[in-house]
């Protein structure tokens, strides 16, 4: 006894005796039973799916590239934080490289004139004394000097 073939071209071509398990379908008779698939789709869903994993495991390392830097950042903050909350207590010095940026108007002393403060600033942070000396540039309460440059 012969095996089934899925699919013949012309009606003739089947065996006797097993026409009755074949319908007219597409220009040819195909085997009329459930869950079988030609070997072509079954051979195209493979590779497929091959392409698919292989496509998932790209993506998932690229996930876990990417949660791995988000918990090393998280890291980094947390320990900021940690840093910044035992540092918060009254004895705490604080960070010469975040003080505030700008004096008051006020207290700057070439806004409010005072030559006193001006003088004592040159002899003691001559970089400060060149900045507020900008600043007050900058809103017009000094002229232009060559040691704004």
């Amino acid at each position: 006894m012969s095996k089934l073939q899925h699919r013949y071209e012309k009606e003739t071509d089947i065996p006797e005796g097993q026409r009755e398990f074949y319908v007219e379908s597409n220009g040819g008779f195909i085997l009329d039973c459930a869950e079988v698939v030609p070997k072509a789709d079954a051979e195209h869903l493979q590779s497929r799916l091959t392409h698919m994993e292989v496509e998932f495991g790209e993506k998932k390392a690229e996930y876990e590239k990417s949660v791995n830097t988000v918990v090393e950042e998280r890291k980094k903050l947390e320990t900021q934080i940690a840093e910044l909350q035992k540092n918060r207590g009254s004895g705490a010095v604080p960070n010469v490289n975040h003080a505030v940026a700008d004096v008051r108007d006020e207290d700057n002393p070439f806004i409010n004139g005072n030559l006193t403060k001006q003088s004592d600033l040159y002899s003691r942070d001559q970089a400060e004394y060149k900045r507020l000396k900008k600043i007050a540039y900058g809103k017009g309460s000094i002229p232009w000097s060559p040691d704004l440059t």
